[in-house]
């Protein structure tokens, strides 16, 4: 009896350490994961703080997935999106926009959507967990390929794109609470986005409005008092009989046409758009080639110039300098008249006034023009006017 006392006490004190042991490994694992998802708080943090800063996105999204493959402990991390103007339930591939890893692949892959677990994961809005991926088609470039986690980048149920994160094979599965994680941080990420978005259009429109705002004070009031000045000088240039002061009020008042001219100019741009830097150009072309000429030149344009693309914007900017050039040169006259008009085409008609272009002109002229009508799939002819002088007519399809 005496030896089964030392027994029930060991027995005890064995089953004290026990559940000692026991609590402080549950208390260890308590306190990693809360380590855990405090990192990964302050990931989310430090992304929508990126975001909403105004970094530009794609250093942000680079470190989001930078940030997404250490704390999960992964060999790699791909972020794909949708490519910008396709409606998500159209889609069928995405386009990998950030890598963070080895092996990362060269051009612009793509992660495919259709059948497969990157297309699971983005059309059903749901997480894609795999112990292991090896036997599996991701749709995506990965390399390295064991346990693997496809997260869609979503908001309000719009996909947006997903998150591919892959940990070499032979490695430990990824934990239910880890997943958990990763999925909220790619919700936060994804609303970060939105809202930033939505806050950099808010500013486009405010910075809108204000030019809206200083356009039609130009317009109301500085043109109008510059107007008002410019006829009082007319009026006063015809009582006076001094030649060289009338010469000098008359220079005086081309000044301040000059200025009213670049002030409708500096409105245009104010009012922003493409088209407005197109027509800039324009004017540009056509001052710059009859300038200290007797050439008057009259720009017309007809439709939107905002709806031109930059490649058929640079073909009509030199199509409009050649021919203004050419008239400027060779025509004789003393007007130049530019149409510009945007319907399906493009359509630029420039005519002179002048004799017509030389018969040895018109050849050199027109294969340069038409050269670039061939290369915008459109048309070119160049043709003396039964009235007198020459009518080029150049023509392009929009898209």
């Amino acid at each position: 009896m005496t030896d089964a006392v030392p027994h029930a006490v060991l027995d005890m004190l064995r089953a004290v350490v026990d559940t000692a042991a026991r609590v402080a490994v549950d208390n260890a694992r308590l306190f990693q994961w809360a380590r855990t998802r405090q990192a990964w708080s302050e990931a989310t943090r430090d992304i929508a703080t990126e975001f909403l800063a105004g970094t530009e996105p794609r250093r942000v999204l680079a470190q989001a997935v930078q940030r997404a493959r250490t704390l999960t402990g992964s060999a790699q991390a791909i972020l794909a999106v949708l490519d910008a103007g396709i409606p998500p339930e159209e889609a069928t591939e995405l386009l990998v926009t950030q890598w963070s890893g080895t092996n990362a692949p060269d051009g612009a892959p793509t992660v495919h959507l259709t059948d497969t677990a990157a297309g699971k994961a983005f059309a059903e809005r749901t997480v894609v967990h795999l112990t292991d991926a090896r036997d599996v088609d991701l749709g995506a470039p990965v390399t390295i390929a064991g346990p693997a986690l496809i997260v869609p980048l979503q908001t309000a149920g719009v996909g947006l794109g997903v998150l591919i994160i892959s940990r070499a094979p032979e490695s430990a599965p990824y934990p239910a609470e880890l997943v958990a994680l990763v999925a909220a941080f790619t919700d936060q990420a994804a609303l970060a986005m939105q809202l930033a978005d939505a806050q950099r259009r808010t500013r486009e429109l405010d910075v809108l409005a204000d030019r809206d705002r200083i356009a039609r004070d130009l317009h109301d009031q500085v043109i109008q008092r510059l107007f008002a000045v410019g006829l009082g000088l007319q009026r006063t240039s015809a009582r006076v009989e001094d030649p060289q002061v009338r010469q000098r009020l008359s220079d005086e008042i081309d000044r301040l046409q000059e200025i009213v001219h670049e002030i409708r100019t500096t409105i245009f741009d104010l009012h922003g758009g493409a088209g407005t830097s197109l027509r800039r150009r324009l004017e540009n072309a056509i001052r710059q080639q009859t300038a200290d000429t007797a050439m008057q030149a009259r720009l017309g344009v007809d439709g939107p110039l905002s709806v031109v693309g930059p490649a058929l914007a640079d073909h009509a900017e030199a199509v409009v300098r050649e021919s203004v050039s050419n008239a400027v040169r060779h025509s004789g006259g003393d007007a130049v008249t530019i149409q510009i008009t945007v319907g399906d085409e493009l359509t630029i008609r420039v005519e002179d006034n002048g004799v017509g272009l030389p018969a040895a002109v018109i050849p050199s002229g027109l294969a340069n023009l038409a050269q670039r009508a061939v290369a915008s799939d459109g048309t070119c002819s160049v043709e003396r006017r039964a009235s007198g002088g020459t009518r080029v007519h150049w023509a392009a399809p929009l898209s």
